[in-house]
């Protein structure tokens, strides 16, 4: 970054340059390459070195599109291609460096120039670019100066990146999300990167959503109130800004309710599993919330109204009765497999799945000749029966968020993976 301490905002010469009269006010200036017009944003653009300084010239700087800040991570010698344009003020040299070394030099005259280089790259490196002029007099050396932070090559063996945080975990509080970790267990770990995604395959981890030092951060106002789903990746960060690679992720699930009865699941592994936590979205909607326990053959159903459903977790399918329209919002980890104990007869299931499938794979490797859910929508239900046709085929996806029947022709494990 470039900056400068002066006192004087007059249009008058200053030591460095005794015969341009430009004034030091706003001399050296700071470009920066930023993802959003933002607070996020230009700290963000800081932080990584995502910028430029100039007093003149401008640029733009790319390594095999790479632009400054940024690391190309590769695990063979590469060939890289360097771009380079911009606006020079007057007649200048464009110089290319890489780990102290002038690797290409160009001159240009004043106003738009377009340079291209390539360089075969064997080890670790960085690349940088200065725009200089230089006119020969003693008095006023250098005008009209540019330079830009590095792009870096790293070739394998990478540097240690940080051990990961531990337990993840998430919940519903009120109006916000709550998540929550064990600190990462190396030494020089001095925060933690939160990313957010709107769907689970799209994060983008060269842009923390926000950070952290505490192992605890709170996403304001993405609770109760908020219909959308979200999902979270916490990772740890060292002192050279190195991150860990985990993928484990906490997630936001919204399912819609409509008046009456809705047979539905949670996808995620919940953390907080007493009705009054995973149910407190529809506090002033939902009447009685309702399972069926086929290995409690006195009392099979257990309801909120008696209080012997004492727990809620995503293996379970859940009949609520809710009076009026409304959301259920839970928060939890995505687990990557879950495994349901299924009894012979009849058993009130979820799917802890993001990936849709057909009943027949869905419950491949288990034995079953029925399967059941109820659309609350167009008030039916739907089946499928591999035995039988017609209408009693026609659910046709198993999907997150739905409760199901499974007739099991006998006792096992089904596991579900996402």
């Amino acid at each position: 970054m470039g900056e400068s301490d002066c006192k004087n905002a007059d249009n008058t010469p200053d030591g460095g340059d005794l015969f341009n009269m430009r004034g030091a006010i706003g001399y050296p200036r700071n470009y920066i390459y930023a993802r959003e017009f933002s607070i996020r944003g230009i700290i963000e653009a800081v932080r990584y070195g995502r910028s430029y300084v100039t007093d003149g010239p401008t640029m733009n700087f790319t390594v095999s599109s790479y632009i400054m800040g940024e690391t190309i991570y590769s695990q063979i010698p590469r060939q890289l291609f360097i771009n380079i344009s911009g606006n020079a003020v007057e007649n200048s040299d464009v110089r290319i460096i890489s780990n102290d070394a002038l690797i290409h030099s160009q001159s240009v005259g004043p106003g738009a120039f377009s340079i291209s280089h390539s360089h075969m790259t064997s080890g670790d490196a960085y690349f940088r670019v200065e725009i200089r002029t230089f006119n020969g007099d003693l008095f006023t050396g250098e005008t009209n100066i540019a330079f830009s932070n590095p792009v870096y090559f790293d070739i394998t063996p990478y540097e240690d990146i940080p051990n990961p945080p531990k337990d993840l975990e998430a919940w519903i509080q009120g109006n916000d999300i709550v998540l929550n970790w064990t600190a990462s267990n190396s030494s020089d770990v001095v925060h933690y990167y939160i990313y957010k995604s709107p769907t689970l395959n799209s994060f983008d981890f060269t842009y923390p959503h926000a950070q952290t030092s505490k192992t605890s951060w709170t996403d304001t106002g993405a609770g109760d109130g908020d219909i959308n789903d979200y999902y979270y990746i916490v990772r740890a960060v060292d002192e050279k800004l190195y991150n860990d690679t985990n993928t484990i992720t906490a997630a936001k699930h919204v399912q819609p309710l409509n008046k009456g009865w809705n047979l539905v699941s949670t996808p995620l592994k919940l953390s907080r599993i007493t009705p009054g936590d995973v149910l407190q979205t529809v506090n002033d909607t939902c009447e009685i919330a309702q399972f069926y326990d086929p290995s409690d053959v006195a009392d099979s159903w257990k309801d909120t109204e008696l209080g012997d459903l004492t727990h809620i977790n995503n293996t379970m399918g859940i009949w609520l009765y809710v009076n009026a329209t409304d959301y259920l919002i839970t928060a939890g980890t995505v687990p990557k497999t879950t495994v349901i104990f299924l009894r012979t007869g009849w058993n009130l299931v979820g799917y802890p799945s993001y990936t849709s499938q057909t009943p027949t794979d869905a419950l491949g490797g288990i034995f079953w000749d029925a399967a059941q859910t109820y659309d609350s929508k167009g008030d039916f239900w739907t089946h499928s029966c591999p035995k039988k046709s017609g209408i009693f085929n026609d659910l046709k996806e198993m999907n997150q968020g739905s409760g199901y029947w499974i007739h099991a022709t006998q006792d096992g494990q089904w596991t579900i993976a996402n």
